[in-house]
This record gives C-alpha cells, structure tokens and sequence, in this order.
C-alpha cells in the first residue's frame, strides 16, 4: 500500500466529474466495473492510477495533494464533498487487546486522580442561607451572628472518615474508646454525617453540608 492512499467522495459520476477528477489530480481513473479476477484494484492503483467504485461514488487514489483536495472541497465547480486517508486494520491477539486495555485503565486513573486532587484544591463557596438543611435553619443558624471560629467541637459517635472532602485543611483529632477500635476510620457513616453537620463546609454543589 502506497503512503498515503485517499478515499474521495464524488457527489457525481458521470463522464464530466471523472474528467475533472482526472485533469485536476493527473490522474487516470478506472472503473470498478472493468475490474475482475485477472485486472484487481490493487493492481491498477498507483500515482498515475485511480479507482471509482461505482456502487460507492468514490475514487480511490494514491499520494496526491490533500491541501489540493481540501481546496476542492471548497469548490463548488468540483464535484468532490469529502475525503479522508485510507484506514489499516490489523488483527490483534487477546494478549495485544488486554495490553490496550490496562494501558486506557491507567489513564483514566490517572484523570480520575486529577480531577479528585483538583476538588480537594478547589474552594468550596457558601450558599445562600435559604440552602441550609432545615435543622440547621431551625436552630436560627443563618440569622446567628457568631461564626464558631476558635470553637473547639467535640463529637461522640461512631467514628470518622479523615480522607472526607468537607475536613479538608481542618485540625481534627481523636480518640477511640473502644479497644481495637480506630477513631479516624467510620464503616459506619453516622459520625461523619454529624461532624459534617456541625463543622464541615457549606457546599453549593449539593446544596447541602
């Protein structure tokens, strides 16, 4: 196969869009229907050769000007509307597939990982009061003119998630009483939600903290 072998796309094929073709690319253009088991498309097509596929309306030629065949796109006296290189496909083994996927694995891991640590960085804006959870508006928190900061809060519950997103650059620490227990682990969620209720970040992704 040439270098660069084109499919072009003909809104036309009658005798007069073939001549252009063939003025235009100095080209000669053969029909598919002249084609048979002793004259073989791979045998004609060259740099002086081209194809038309009349059950397609395209011409397949090799190495010509692609700047020329954008241009002629362009035109509306030419009767070429697209084109594009020539595709190669191989077969590929399970070995060869596995490889291609671990390698997409990867870079999707790698964005997800982007994308959390940009999150982490990224500041968290606070809504409106009217987007307060209804207890925290029942307890006037949005009509309180104290902000809690250098308030130390303790909470007693099932533990805590330290990798949660809302504790970001926040000092927290804990202590577990139950032995064998870790405090800064939390299975169970109900102690980070209240943490997060009491101390966390006003978030205007979900409207709620």
């Amino acid at each position: 196969m040439a270098k660069n072998r084109y499919i072009v796309l003909l809104d036309s094929q009658n005798e007069k869009s073939i001549r252009n073709v063939e003025k235009g690319f100095s080209v000669s253009v053969t029909s598919s229907e002249y084609l048979s088991k002793d004259n073989r498309s791979f045998n004609i097509i060259d740099n002086n050769n081209a194809v038309l596929y009349k059950n397609l309306g395209v011409v397949v030629v090799d190495d010509v000007d692609e700047e020329q065949l954008t241009r002629s796109i362009a035109d509306s006296k030419s009767p070429i509307i697209y084109f594009e290189k020539e595709r190669e496909f191989f077969p590929a083994d399970e070995f060869t597939f596995i490889d291609d996927l671990k390698t997409n694995v990867d870079q999707l891991k790698n964005k997800i990982l982007e994308l959390e640590n940009y999150i982490r960085r990224k500041p968290i804006p606070k809504p409106a009061v009217t987007d307060l959870e209804w207890g925290l508006k029942a307890i006037g928190m949005g009509e309180t003119q104290f902000s809690g900061k250098g308030i130390d809060v303790c909470i007693l519950d099932t533990g805590f998630d330290v990798s949660h997103p809302d504790f970001v650059d926040r000092i927290v620490e804990g202590k577990s009483f139950i032995e064998g227990e870790d405090w800064d682990k939390d299975p169970n969620g109900h102690g980070t939600h209240c943490a997060g209720i009491a101390c966390g970040n006003v978030r205007n992704d979900t409207g709620k903290r």
